[in-house]
């Protein structure tokens, strides 16, 4: 992919973090109130398409001489991004909370886990765990995916030919589908929806339009009607007609064949938003600096939400009938509440262990020869090696 600089920073797009405030509103609502809203988990689905298309260009950047040292770069750097915030979390659930199985948490295989107890849904296991999901925090089946791309696609892409990379990803996307189908036909109604995968595709997809943009195959400024708007409202229309028709499945189970369509264009969304122009209201809109910077909380906000939705929903619930009359208006001070206490459980993330964590990165830059060259002294000659 020698169409593009590598030496060249890319510039952050700040659309993308409003974009992820978002999707985060989405999901919290959807797991405040699953029942009513359930269409709202393509949310989560668009965080796969958006971490196969940025984790594709981290990739990209890596410029270290040797595989061994490209694959150094990239996990050191996944696991500042990842780890500290999701230790922090975990560890206090440990110690304020029961957590069933832990280390399926501690090691990211909750996913794994998950779809096994499934397999059995009348056992005891699955009835108690199941009884307490929220609770349990087993929303954290989506950070052992993500882990578990992380680990392997950097393989994928760095063993694979940069020619053959496009075909690479078509590969997965084929795997998602057929993994999907024969685990819709032999195991309909377990927690297939939770693996690597099943999900695969949606990290393909994305990865698929970072590598063509990348490779100068798309072009650099297309029409946002076509580019963006398009492929956000067929991605609309394909849910809309998949819960309408019914073709639906509960929380990952009975997955429909709507899967197939939906994530290509969501893939392209995601590039129409990259390339978009920053004059468009959706672009402007997104960059708005509030959205922007909840979505630097979307993460340490994803992680701890679900405690404090089941706190309101569970334990907190007669104080709040105490001074609110009418279920709808006990329901929306509920959420209310738990959004905030999420925002400043995540803020206080963000600021007291994300950011300090995230200057542990300029040790490790993508470039090598970046750091190199800041530590030669001004006026000596870099040596070679």
């Amino acid at each position: 992919m020698a169409s593009r600089s590598a030496e060249a920073a890319e510039p952050r797009r700040d659309q993308l973090d409003g974009l992820r405030a978002w999707l985060f509103v989405c999901v919290f609502t959807v797991h405040h109130q699953l029942e009513q809203v359930e269409f709202l988990t393509y949310s989560l689905s668009t965080f796969f398409v958006m971490s196969g298309f940025l984790i594709t260009r981290v990739l990209w950047m890596c410029k270290a001489e040797t595989l061994w040292g490209k694959l150094r770069i990239f996990y050191v750097r996944r696991v500042i991004r990842i780890v500290p915030a999701y230790a922090f979390v975990v560890a206090l659930l440990l110690i304020f909370d029961t957590l069933e199985n832990p280390a399926a948490y501690a090691f990211y295989y909750l996913n794994i886990k998950l779809f096994l107890v499934s397999l059995h849904q009348e056992r005891p296991e699955f009835i108690t765990w199941w009884a307490a999901w929220d609770k349990q925090d087993l929303h954290l089946w989506s950070m052992s995916v993500e882990e578990q791309f992380y680990l392997l696609f950097p393989w994928v892409y760095f063993l694979t030919p940069a020619r053959r990379l496009g075909v690479a990803f078509g590969v997965a996307v084929a795997v998602g589908l057929v993994s999907r189908t024969w685990f819709m036909y032999y195991y309909p109604t377990s927690y297939y929806g939770f693996l690597l995968t099943s999900c695969v595709e949606y990290f393909a997809w994305g990865a698929l339009f970072s590598y063509l943009e990348l490779n100068g195959t798309l072009p650099s400024k297309p029409a946002a009607w076509w580019s963006l708007y398009l492929p956000v409202a067929v991605t609309v229309a394909l849910i809309w007609l998949e819960y309408g028709l019914g073709a639906d499945g509960y929380f990952h189970q009975q997955t429909s064949h709507f899967l197939g369509p939906i994530a290509p264009f969501l893939g392209m969304a995601m590039w129409g938003l990259w390339v978009a122009d920053s004059r468009l209201a959706i672009v402007r809109f997104l960059n708005w600096k509030p959205f922007v910077y909840f979505g630097h909380l979307s993460y340490p906000m994803y992680l701890t939400h679900l405690t404090f939705i089941s706190y309101f929903q569970r334990d907190f619930t007669a104080q709040i009938a105490q001074v609110i009359d009418g279920p709808r208006a006990q329901y929306l001070v509920a959420f209310v509440l738990a959004f905030i206490m999420t925002t400043l459980a995540g803020a206080f993330i963000w600021h007291v262990i994300e950011v300090p964590a995230a200057r542990l990165k300029r040790r490790f830059p993508l470039d090598p020869s970046r750091l190199q060259r800041r530590a030669v002294p001004a006026g000596a000659t870099p040596q070679p090696g």
